[in-house]
């Protein structure tokens, strides 16, 4: 009888361990859920901002394009 307790104490033990094994997996597992969720929102901004940066970029080029233009005009000939 003292084996049969002794064996179902260590199987309590068993269980015990892999349910708060099994917690810390889950955690951890949120921990992740949770930064990839966090890197996706930053990639989602920075693609936003890249956008953003591209078209003031073209806004420049296309201005500096009419103040050659004007220039241009007003170029004196030697």
């Amino acid at each position: 009888m003292k084996n049969m307790i002794k064996m179902i104490n260590t199987i309590d033990d068993i269980s015990n361990s892999v349910a708060a094994i099994s917690e810390e997996q889950s955690a951890s597992a949120e921990e992740v859920m949770a930064t990839v969720q966090n890197i996706t929102e930053a990639a989602i901004e920075v693609a936003n901002e890249s956008k953003g940066a591209a078209e003031m970029a073209t806004d420049v080029s296309d201005a500096a394009e009419t103040i050659k233009t004007f220039v241009d005009t007003f170029k004196l000939e030697k």
